[in-house]
């Protein structure tokens, strides 16, 4: 499990690159097509979608990061105008 403050570093990053997908549908097709190194999950992600999205991330062989936030925080961290309560950081 990576470091709370090294995995917000990780996001920033990501999200600044480019190389961060957001939103449940995107983040969905992204598993999907097993193009994804992680999966980022907030605390405010409904049990259903939570299922789904883990089942998808298992078949993928996708990491799974689920973070002690909130989407609103989620948001925050990344600088959108938005909450995020699904992303997923593509691979290199």
């Amino acid at each position: 499990m990576v470091k709370q403050q090294d995995f917000k570093k990780l996001l920033r990053e990501s999200i600044d690159t480019g190389r961060a997908v957001i939103g449940m549908k995107r983040t969905l097709t992204r598993l999907a097509t097993a193009s994804l190194e992680t999966l980022v999950l907030s605390k405010s992600v409904p049990p259903k979608d939570r299922k789904e999205l883990l089942r998808l991330a298992d078949l993928s062989e996708t990491a799974v990061q689920e973070v002690d936030m909130d989407n609103v925080e989620l948001g925050l961290l990344g600088k959108k105008p938005f909450s995020i309560s699904v992303m997923g950081i593509l691979k290199a």
